[in-house]
């Protein structure tokens, strides 16, 4: 029921002005709608999804904790193994060096260096007369800089032809000498670079001689010899124009400060 503002007289509902003083009467304020009751399930749904994420992130951080232990586990094994392997190969031992970088994949330059390890023992084998050795060496090696032309030699040699070229000079390139035939080899430091040198002397009167630079092959060169007992002078060309004199003392080869020793 309603009640006038102005005069409190009692009125009928609908009345829109009252009966004894006249004064208009407000329509009354609509009743508040009651709010709506969740959805059956809507607050499990929620929680459950909380507990989705937590998982899922868990997971996450789980997987990430187990790739970053595998990465360090890697770089730190890969570090330590191709340091050992370029011990080997700075120390000459170059099969043992190759199977570490060979075992290294495609770690930093272990293909190349793996190669160039492979290179140099097919050259001991090669200058050990160990043809057969240095024939299967030089031909896995394919294409991999002369080794086309090493294997050929290997095959002569296999074949009993010679592959030494005829001396161009007149006169004889070798001064016979005790000990001076072989295999010699050096390491230095020379303008914050380590160099190794292995320089093979042979009884035909020719050498052959490379070098690396930090492990990594830096030059190599082939010619003929002569010794007088105190003085080796390798020719780098058939004029004798381009040639390196080592000194031949106690023993040892030296040329600058650098010393090679016999193998």
């Amino acid at each position: 029921m309603a009640v006038c503002p102005n005069c409190g007289t009692r009125l009928p509902d609908g009345a829109v002005f009252c009966t004894e003083c006249g004064q208009p009467v407000p329509a009354p304020a609509p009743a508040p709608s009651p709010a709506p009751a969740p959805a059956p399930g809507k607050a499990a749904r929620s929680g459950g999804g909380k507990t989705v994420l937590i998982v899922c992130l868990a997971v996450l951080l789980l997987a990430g904790a187990a790739l970053g232990v595998l990465y360090f586990t890697g770089v730190l094994g890969g570090s330590k193994d191709y340091d050992r392997a370029m011990e080997l190969f700075k120390q000459g031992q170059f099969p043992e060096a190759a199977a570490l970088f060979e075992q290294l994949g495609d770690y930093k330059d272990s293909p190349e260096l793996a190669q160039s390890c492979r290179y140099q023992q097919a050259q001991q084998a090669y200058a050990g007369e160990d043809y057969g050795q240095a024939l299967e060496l030089f031909r896995n090696l394919g294409t991999y800089r002369d080794s086309a032309d090493w294997a050929a030699r290997c095959e002569q040699k296999l074949a009993g032809v010679s592959s030494a070229p005829a001396p161009v000079t007149a006169e004889p390139p070798v001064s016979s000498g005790e000990g001076i035939y072989g295999i010699w080899e050096g390491e230095w430091d020379y303008n914050g670079a380590h160099i190794t040198c292995v320089m093979v002397v042979k009884e035909d009167g020719t050498y052959e001689r490379q070098h690396t630079k930090d492990g990594a092959p830096s030059g190599e060169d082939a010619g003929d010899f002569e010794f007088d007992g105190k003085v080796l002078t390798t020719y780098k060309d058939a004029s004798h124009g381009s040639y390196i004199q080592y000194e031949y003392v106690d023993g040892q080869l030296t040329n600058n400060g650098h010393y090679l020793n016999k193998r």
